[in-house]
């Protein structure tokens, strides 16, 4: 049922763990036709045209119970699910099918899940497996579940032994993996995470926290001779405008990754393409990229001036930039002491007019409205873009859109 082994070239360079955990036979290993009326299971499960999904008994000795279970992927530092695998197919020859499309003829089947069942003690069996393809979990199965308070810690001292020897021997064999030589031609599908699409979900739950949290302290006459405690207020607010920036620009570099015309890869026109400024690469992305049939945006134009403004809003943001709207004065009239600061206070008709479209640099003034405005010009910006696409590029855009992954299977496009 497994078919050909792949070979493997590499050799352990550590057997301790098998020597010490014989590995265990499965009492059952028939595999049984999941129902069509079990949503359970085959929801996670993508059918297979022509194939019936099967699954094996989950206890690897008939009538044990699991007693705990344990997602390597919390535990592992070194988590991979193919050197997981690697390691255990070299330590214990071929695995078990937990799992298969069957073909109801009689004809191929094609593996699922497997697993790796081993002896701990004459009570406690462990076992290494997969589940739906995705997840690689350790699992420890006894008779029952002992009640004396010894029993248990017995156990438990040697399921914490089992996990230590297992990561021991997973850090003495990473040599099993190299990302480098393996993704080499071998990759059968592969994707992009849709960063633009992560960056902004984020924004958008950043600016609801702001809403509920992110609120002004109390203002009250402040006693001689007190210092009021440094506050964080707009941090929420902040981080959600910088967020949805951060989508927009993640978004034009997706698409250059995606779209570049192939005589422009390469370090001769870095540059000018995927390391030039953000200004540059927007109204530039109709030369560079294919699927466009227009400029994405004109300089000059509102929103040209918005997406510059929000560009350098960004900028000094992320940069710490000190700017005139953090100093602060007291001016004196009349003898009278005055306060002013440039970030809340009018600035004077002339100044008022270089600056009141400007987003602030002082974060205690960063508010809701901010925010809104950012996202508002995000928005915009990359409908514009997906506006000055050829339809076909257009529709395969808003296909992953807000997908979490993006296919890029085929390098020259949609």
């Amino acid at each position: 049922m497994t078919g050909d082994i792949t070979k493997i070239k590499a050799r352990l360079h550590s057997k301790k763990f098998a020597s010490e955990y014989p590995r265990y036979s499965r009492d059952d290993t028939t595999l049984h036709e999941v129902p069509s009326s079990d949503h359970n299971i085959l929801k996670y499960v993508p059918p297979v045209e022509g194939h019936v999904y099967c699954v094996a008994s989950a206890e690897p000795r008939s009538e044990y119970v699991k007693a705990f279970e344990i997602d390597l992927e919390e535990v592992l530092p070194e988590f991979n699910q193919l050197l997981i695998y690697r390691i255990f197919r070299l330590l214990y020859d071929r695995p078990d099918i937990l799992s298969a499309h069957a073909s109801p003829s009689g004809g191929t089947a094609l593996p699922v899940d497997w697993g790796y069942s081993f002896s701990i003690q004459p009570d406690l069996i462990g076992e290494v497996r997969n589940r739906f393809m995705s997840r690689v979990y350790l699992s420890f199965w006894l008779p029952e579940i002992p009640a004396a308070v010894s029993d248990r810690k017995r156990l438990g001292e040697a399921m914490a032994k089992c996990l230590k020897n297992m990561r021991e021997t997973i850090n003495k064999n990473l040599h099993l993996w190299d990302e480098k030589e393996e993704l080499k031609g071998r990759a059968g599908l592969s994707a992009l995470v849709n960063v633009p699409a992560e960056k902004y979900k984020g924004g958008e739950l950043l600016l609801s926290k702001a809403r509920e949290f992110d609120h002004r302290p109390l203002r009250e006459p402040l006693e001689w001779g007190v210092t009021r405690s440094l506050e964080s207020t707009g941090h929420l607010y902040l981080s959600a405008a910088i967020m949805f920036f951060v989508s927009f620009e993640s978004f034009v570099n997706l698409l250059y990754r995606l779209l570049l015309r192939k005589e422009f890869k390469g370090g001769t026109y870095e540059r000018l393409t995927v390391r030039s400024d953000l200004d540059l690469r927007l109204v530039s992305m109709h030369v560079f990229c294919r699927g466009f049939i227009s400029q994405t945006i004109q300089p000059g134009s509102d929103l040209w001036t918005r997406m510059i403004q929000l560009r350098d809003f960004r900028n000094d943001i992320v940069h710490g930039n000190i700017t005139e709207e953090h100093e602060c004065h007291m001016l004196e009239d009349d003898g009278f002491q005055f306060f002013y600061s440039p970030a809340g206070d009018f600035r004077g008709r002339r100044s008022q007019r270089t600056v009141s479209q400007n987003l602030t640099r002082f974060q205690p003034n960063i508010r809701e409205a901010t925010v809104e405005t950012t996202k508002q010009t995000v928005d915009e910006l990359r409908s514009a873009i997906i506006s000055a696409m050829d339809p076909t590029t257009r529709e395969w855009v808003y296909s992953w859109l807000w997908q979490p992954l993006i296919p890029t299977h085929d390098p020259e496009g949609p």
